[in-house]
C-alpha cells in the first residue's frame, strides 16, 4: 500500500503539469490573437476570458509554487482589472509571501470592487486579513470594525 503513494502523487503532478501546460497555451494563443485586435468590446471579452484562464492557471500553481501562482494573478487582474475573485487570489498570494504592502492594497481593491453580492466570501476573507494587519499596526478600532463586518457577511451568506 505504501509503495502506491508515490505512484498516485506522480500522476497528480503530471496532470497538474499537463493542465498548467494546456493554460498556458491558452493564454498565449489568446494574448496574441488580442494584439492584433483593435481596442472595444471583443478585445475586451478575449481579456477577460484570458484573465480566467490565468485565474485557474495561478490557483493550480498555487498547490505548488506560490510565486508563480502570484505571477499568474498579476496578469489575471493586468488583463481584466475589475476580476474581484484575481484579486482576492493575488492578495492571498501576497500574504502567503509575506509582502504585506502589496497584500494591504490587494485587498483594499477587493474591498473598493466587489458587490456583496456577488463575492461575499472574497470580501469576508478581505476584511479579516485587513483586521489582522490593522490590529499588528495597533489601530484596534479599524480592526475589530473589519473583523465585524467579515463575521457578518459569513453570518449573511452561509
Amino acid at each position: 500500500m505504501t509503495q502506491r503513494w508515490p505512484i498516485r502523487n506522480t500522476r497528480r503532478k503530471f496532470w497538474q503539469v499537463s493542465l498548467l501546460a494546456l493554460l498556458e497555451a491558452l493564454m498565449d494563443k489568446n494574448i496574441e490573437y488580442s494584439a492584433a485586435l483593435p481596442v472595444g468590446d471583443k478585445r475586451d471579452a478575449l481579456f477577460a476570458e484570458t484573465s480566467g484562464y490565468a485565474s485557474v492557471f495561478g490557483t493550480l500553481a498555487a498547490m505548488s509554487d506560490p510565486h508563480l501562482a502570484t505571477g499568474s494573478f498579476e496578469l489575471a487582474v493586468e488583463l481584466s482589472p475589475q476580476n474581484v475573485n484575481a484579486w482576492s487570489r493575488l492578495a492571498d498570494m501576497y500574504h502567503l509571501l509575506e509582502s504585506h504592502q502589496k497584500a494591504m492594497w490587494a485587498y483594499q481593491q477587493v474591498l473598493e470592487m466587489a458587490d456583496e453580492e456577488l463575492s461575499p466570501q472574497q470580501i469576508a476573507n478581505a476584511n479579516k486579513i485587513l483586521s489582522q494587519y490593522y490590529y499588528a499596526q495597533g489601530n484596534s478600532l479599524q480592526a475589530a470594525k473589519l473583523y465585524n463586518q467579515s463575521k457578518q457577511l459569513s453570518l449573511i451568506h452561509i
